[in-house]
């Protein structure tokens, strides 16, 4: 579900350490490349006291960068902290005191969150704005930077060597207010916990299940999607029963199209803890994995069935695949030239004991997953908690492991409420927006998943396309391109039909 991240089977493969790709030894030697520690926090400093990385504007530029991307990341834990009532506030002072410190600094060396301006982008889309919106995104944030520098430049003294000095030593504060701010944390909540650390409990919250015949679209919507709560639907009719996706039947339809696999990796940052473990035909893979004690640590994650294996679909209209109406109103199968309408849905095969470590789907897209054999051990949290998650910074990286909680080491995991559940075979897992999730596979699994976005995550999906300054998809969405919207009364649909979606969509039928 990494869908910002895909890449095709022949790409080179990802360096999972810190490199010096370039740089020599005193024998001109390459020096070799740093391990690194995905739980300790290490962030880029800027001081450079004798004025070695360029001229004071230079420098300045890079100061309110760095600066800009602190605010983004800030705004987490301020959202956390305005979720929180005026009683709980109070037993998390050391929290609200350090955000307040942390922003305090950020003002002060010329920083300030883009994702503030997420409201004026809903008013302005639904306005039909998305033009005027794109300019004035553009001059608030692709060009600020330059904008703010170009007035300090024109105040006496404000961007000499010795000033740009001070504003990279403010910078460089904002990583030690962070790293006090979670160790103050941890002491206050075990301070107020009876016993002490060893008085530290994990909160679980079962994952409602709700069957397919009695969930409406409207209780999906304004109960799950919307506030971001996750749910597990039962008695879909998703595969034609008549012909299922079993590993013999991929195998034989699928072919001998290469597959790239991967495996968890604990020493790396990257996104769910996957590393590339190789590549192979998938038929082959399909056959051995359940056998081969090697390819049993593989795992066949994400992989498009609609670009490398669309005959799995059957013959037009593609009927051996049903879309639920809960997914149907899916905006890329309307939003022309973005790309990731070929995307989804996608397969995974995995075996016993294989995971995925803590992560969020990127671009706050709304993901499912629907088993078709095996069983899944789900862990969720809400969106807001990624501060109590000890999430690092500017990386996909979450300093715990899901599935072996240690609250002596991570007590913040006390306060952030846990989402569990079992995925049986038929099951279909909802995961909403932004929320942080973990999933281990009990047995060997096949299942499918898909990204999406409507109208419950448009405006997070879009908040991330303005921080990502992708400019050009976002113009995409133009309200005349893009029919938004969706209906109530919407049915399942067959893979074909909701291929077909943009063609017979009416905007003015959107109830939503």
């Amino acid at each position: 579900s990494s869908w910002r991240n895909i890449q095709d089977d022949d790409d080179d493969d990802e360096d999972d350490e810190e490199g010096t790709d370039d740089e020599k030894d005193s024998e001109g030697k390459p020096k070799p490349k740093k391990k690194i520690d995905p739980d300790e926090f290490e962030f880029e400093t800027l001081h450079d006291p004798d004025g070695k990385k360029g001229s004071a504007s230079s420098r300045m530029s890079r100061v309110v960068f760095h600066c800009n991307k602190w605010a983004d990341a800030v705004k987490g834990v301020q959202d956390y902290v305005d979720s929180l009532s005026v009683a709980e506030r109070e037993l998390r002072k050391s929290i609200v005191d350090g955000v307040a410190e942390m922003n305090a600094a950020i003002a002060s060396c010329h920083g300030e969150s883009i994702l503030d301006a997420a409201k004026d982008l809903e008013d302005l889309a639904q306005a039909g704005k998305w033009r005027r919106f794109k300019k004035e995104i553009e001059d608030v944030y692709s060009k600020r930077v330059q904008a703010k520098v170009s007035q300090l430049s024109q105040v006496p003294g404000a961007l000499t060597q010795k000033t740009v000095s001070e504003y990279e030593l403010i910078h460089d504060g904002i990583a030690k207010t962070f790293v006090d701010m979670i160790k103050n944390a941890e002491a206050e909540l075990i301070e107020r916990t009876p016993g002490g650390v060893d008085g530290l409990a994990l909160k679980t919250t079962p994952v409602p299940v709700k069957h397919a015949d009695d969930l409406t679209l409207r209780e999906f919507v304004e109960e799950h999607a919307i506030p971001g709560k996750p749910v597990v639907i039962r008695g879909l009719r998703m595969i034609n029963p008549d012909v299922p996706w079993t590993l013999e039947h991929i195998a034989d339809v699928c072919g001998d199209v290469k597959v790239r696999l991967n495996t968890k990796s604990t020493t790396t940052t990257n996104w769910g803890g996957l590393v590339d473990a190789g590549r192979m035909p998938l038929n082959d893979f399909a056959r051995q994995v359940q056998h081969n004690d090697t390819l049993r640590t593989w795992y066949l994650h994400d992989w498009s069935l609609n670009r490398y294996c669309p005959s799995i679909f059957g013959p037009p209209p593609y009927t051996e695949f049903t879309m639920p109406k809960y997914f149907a109103g899916d905006y890329f199968q309307r939003v022309p030239w973005i790309g990731y309408e070929q995307t989804w849905p996608s397969l995974f095969i995995g075996a016993n004991a294989t995971s995925s470590a803590l992560h969020v789907d990127s671009g706050a897209t709304n993901f499912w997953m629907y088993l078709m054999s095996g069983k899944k051990l789900w862990r969720f949290w809400d969106r807001e908690q990624t501060f109590n998650l000890y999430h690092k910074p500017f990386t996909a990286h979450f300093r715990f492991r899901s599935f072996d909680v240690d609250l002596k080491r991570n007590p913040l995991l006390a306060d952030a409420p846990m989402y569990e559940v079992v995925q049986e075979p038929g099951d279909l897992v909802f995961v909403p927006a932004n929320s942080p999730h973990a999933v281990h596979n009990m047995d060997d699994i096949t299942a499918l998943s898909m990204n999406y976005v409507d109208a419950t995550n448009l405006w997070l999906y879009l908040a991330g396309l303005v921080e990502d300054e992708a400019w050009e998809e976002l113009e995409m969405f133009d309200v005349d391109v893009a029919p938004f919207g969706l209906v109530k009364g919407q049915k399942d649909v067959s893979f074909g039909e909701f291929k077909s979606q943009r063609v017979g969509w009416e905007r003015a039928n959107a109830e939503y």
